[in-house]
């Protein structure tokens, strides 16, 4: 029974590989102008194939036959009666839902479950009987050694969990739908769209000051972007961030204390899943911001070390290769990424104060690791601070510029410190007081509570060691690998503090702090308490994630292309100048849904400007002589566009066609005090529709015109007249989601 049971969990964990095949084969064939039929049809196959290669090595694993190919075929019959069903239900789906959102990933959804319970009765009692042979009393003393076993607990489960991890992190990106974030209005898509044409000396700041950072990791998402569909582009950007669950597994596996045979495998599994589930890595899972991507080359760095701790301390070729290669991956990092600089530094700091050997050699270690990330800063980085430091005389403009000025830049550092603790008291008490209230070190509220956690329990390790040290008592040994990963967290978490404290540059130690956890409380209580009070602790920390502390930084609906816009045909537009002027909004992102040789210039915007500023937009204008234009915001209705979509929904399932499903709906508005009316319709095919309430209605026309007002006092601040009567509404968006802006006409005196 305990071997049925595996093989039934097992096969449903290959169907979930089966179904992220098919779907990602359908995405690519529908890129590919094949239709939503003949593309299943092709992806089926795909996913057969790859189903029956992992099923026949773990799922049958002793059942299987030598006769490949008669298995093969059987197999795929199999499939095929399972098949016929999954695609008889997936064509219902389309058919009768064509306008359903997510169609094709619900439709193979839906296929999927409904194949699944023929296919395994089929593949077990058909394809993969047992077979007698020679070696029937070696199989049956492993079939039966494998029933002992949890599925946790078995040597396959780490190679399982990191396959199935990432390929779930790609499905929940795929739920969550198109990245949509702020930023990535602002500058992930305008900086690597002005890499590929060269607008650095053309532009000016459309994107505010980070408009100049290094472009590098954004260009892979906007290539990702540009030449996939976008739902296949989103689960792969999934399974990438997926990927830092291997990592922090295999870290666990090395740190943590020995552990019995039972607990090999799946503690560090379980550590490594509730790394994943903190607040600030999960809400960055399929998006742009690039925390989550640099994170990786950290926990791969840390991971390359503490795996091969003790061959660190020879003095040879292979000691001398793994430093170069850690700091080569912290330093590519740093270069993608300047805040990951603080992990990079907190590694080369806990080399040196943590490993068990002479000074000679812990200096030795740190300065072969570091000059390794600076060699890593430099090839992913290096060529961008020399470009700007040729275009603008600072490599890291326009910040810094307190020590590289530029008369259109004012005096800063680095641009952001107001997230920072003030004062002693803030300090001490600092991840209490960010837990408590998550927008003191960020915009979004992600509530979590493992900080406070880790910080009380690694007070009282602290003084338990010192009392204990003051006393002559022997505390349990610990680990150096567990000691480098502890000082490595407290030593990112200082700085960060210090220099940033902003949530999402945490996202490289945060993901580490269950492994931390346990390693404090495996020394402060004997191993099977610490296990128990983890899992106390680690349980309702992930709860208060997943139920509700996992907010994300925006996304929108699937469609192709992914980035779409209306614009008027700009004649000239070699000559043509545009200004962005919106005071809340980020207008960057449409630089890149223009022609490439428009000149943008941002106005009141977040880049630290000069009066001289001004000028230089001025100046650019003239020179270029053309037609110039000014974009704001227009006016989006959320409230409007989620109406249409209940109203398309309750029409579907038929509420808006009757009197009485009108009644229904009233009755369900007004019990559950929802802000909503219920309005009466005039003709048509229904008798009422969804509508906002009358509270709550924006005049578009009102506010579109106070917009333009605002972007006429920002232009003319910088010697521009906006004409309004020449203003335009148009839209653009991202994915499904639609946002109008305004095309002005502006002049010159």
């Amino acid at each position: 029974m305990a071997e049925l049971r595996r093989q039934i969990l097992s096969f449903a964990v290959v169907g979930i590989v089966g179904f992220a095949v098919d779907l990602g084969v359908l995405l690519l064939a529908l890129h590919n102008g094949v239709g939503l039929l003949v593309g299943r049809a092709i992806s089926f196959l795909t996913a057969v194939l790859v189903t029956w290669f992992i099923n026949r090595r773990f799922t049958f694993r002793y059942s299987h036959s030598e006769k490949i190919h008669k298995e093969w075929w059987l197999y795929f019959g199999t499939m095929l009666l399972g098949g016929s069903l999954n695609y008889l239900v997936y064509c219902l789906v389309v058919s009768m839902l064509p306008n359903l959102r997510l169609l094709p990933a619900i439709a193979v959804a839906c296929g999927s479950v409904a194949g699944m319970g023929l296919n395994f009765v089929g593949a077990k009692v058909w394809v993969f009987k047992t077979h007698l042979n020679v070696n029937a009393e070696t199989t049956t003393l492993r079939v039966s050694q494998s029933r002992q076993r949890g599925l946790l607990r078995r040597p396959q489960a780490p190679v399982f969990a990191a396959i199935m991890v990432p390929l779930l992190f790609g499905l929940y990106s795929l739920i969550l739908g198109a990245d949509a974030n702020w930023d990535l209005y602002n500058y992930h898509v305008y900086n690597p769209f002005a890499l590929m044409h060269d607008k650095l000396s053309i532009d000016l700041a459309p994107a505010g000051f980070q408009g100049y950072f290094n472009p590098t990791l954004d260009l892979f998402v906007y290539l990702l972007n540009r030449t996939l569909p976008s739902a296949l582009s989103g689960f792969l950007q999934g399974v990438l961030h997926g990927t830092a669950f291997i990592f922090v597994m295999g870290i666990a596996v090395v740190v943590l204390p020995d552990r019995p045979v039972e607990d090999r495998y799946r503690v560090p599994i379980l550590l490594a899943l509730s790394g994943c589930v903190t607040a600030v890595f999960l809400s960055e899972i399929g998006n742009s911001m690039g925390d989550n991507t640099t994170a990786i080359f950290i926990l791969a760095a840390i991971y390359l070390m503490v795996s091969r701790w003790s061959a660190l301390g020879h003095c040879n070729a292979k000691a001398t290769a793994l430093l170069l290669v850690a700091g080569l991956l912290a330093g590519v990092s740093t270069g993608l990424k300047l805040t990951n600089a603080v992990p990079a530094f907190s590694i080369c700091l806990a080399l040196l104060f943590c490993y068990r050997g002479t000074l000679s050699l812990r200096l030795r270690l740190s300065i072969v690791f570091g000059i390794s990330a600076i060699v890593g800063f430099a090839i992913t980085g290096g060529y961008w601070m020399v470009r700007l430091a040729q275009e603008f005389g600072n490599p890291f403009f326009p910040q810094f510029s307190n020590f590289f000025p530029h008369p259109l830049v004012t005096p800063v550092s680095i641009a952001d410190l107001r997230w920072r603790p003030d004062g002693f008291v803030e300090t001490f008490f600092w991840p209490f007081l960010f837990s408590a209230d998550a927008r003191r070190v960020g915009e979004l509220p992600l509530r979590q509570i493992i900080w406070p956690i880790i910080y009380v329990t690694f007070w009282i390790w602290a003084v338990r060691a010192v009392w204990a040290r003051w006393r002559g008592v022997t505390m349990p040994t610990l680990k150096p690998e567990a000691a480098f990963l502890l000082f490595f967290i407290a030593a990112a978490y200082l700085m960060w503090m210090n220099i940033f404290s902003i949530s999402r540059y945490m996202v490289s130690f945060e993901v580490l702090l269950p492994i931390a956890l346990f390693v404090l409380l495996a020394q402060l209580n004997p191993y099977e308490r610490a296990r128990r009070i983890t899992a106390w602790l680690l349980i309702p920390a992930a709860a208060v994630v997943l139920t509700g502390g996992a907010r994300t930084w925006g996304h929108e609906g699937w469609a192709d292309p992914l980035y779409h816009v209306e614009a008027p045909p700009l004649s000239g537009s070699e000559h043509t100048t545009v200004l962005l002027a919106s005071p809340t909004e980020p207008l960057g992102w449409l630089v890149a849904l223009f022609p490439p040789d428009v000149a943008f210039i941002g106005l009141a915007n977040a880049f630290p400007a000069t009066s001289a500023y001004a000028e230089k937009a001025r100046e650019i204008a003239r020179a270029r002589g053309g037609q110039i234009f000014v974009i704001t915001d227009g006016e989006n209705s959320k409230r409007a566009s989620d109406m249409a979509f209940y109203n398309d929904l309750a029409h579907r399932i038929q509420l808006t066609r009757s009197p009485q499903g009108c009644e229904f709906l009233r009755g369900i508005t007004t019990r559950l005090r929802l802000r909503v009316d219920v309005v009466s319709s005039a003709g048509g095919e229904n008798s009422c529709r969804l509508d906002v309430p009358q509270s709550r209605k924006i005049d578009v026309d009102v506010s579109e015109r106070t917009r333009r007002d605002q972007a006429a006092h920002i232009v003319a601040q910088s010697g521009f007249t906006l004409h309004p009567d020449g203003c335009t509404v148009f839209t653009a968006g991202i994915g499904t989601g639609s946002h109008r802006y305004q095309l002005c006409r502006a002049t010159l005196p």
